[in-house]
């Protein structure tokens, strides 16, 4: 079993084993099959390559159940997984600084 939570969630749905995730302090007072689906939500949101993420508009019809979810790939912080050769995956936190002093 993948010990990150980003990697047992995606090993798991894909076993067909999402509603281990749920707590089973939630008792019995929710639908699993909306939890799997916001599960499957949960994963398309953390896809390696910024292109397969969903928009935070189509992110809620989603979630709301207004449009047929496809399958997530595996998640982007699966441990053990190298990043995708792709420029577009790469992230910086660059900051600018500028001191004004007078004359």
């Amino acid at each position: 079993m993948v010990n990150e939570p980003c990697g047992q969630a995606w090993t798991l749905w894909q076993e067909g084993r999402a509603s281990e995730l749920i707590d089973a302090l939630m008792g019995t007072t929710y639908s699993k099959d909306e939890v799997c689906r916001y599960i499957q939500v949960g994963l398309l949101c953390v896809q390696e390559l910024p292109g397969d993420r969903p928009a935070m508009p189509l992110v809620l019809r989603m979630l709301g159940g207004d449009v047929e979810l496809p399958a997530p790939k595996r998640a982007a912080f699966f441990a053990g997984r190298a990043p995708a050769d792709d420029k577009d995956t790469e992230s910086g936190n660059h900051l600018t600084y500028t001191e004004l002093e007078g004359r």
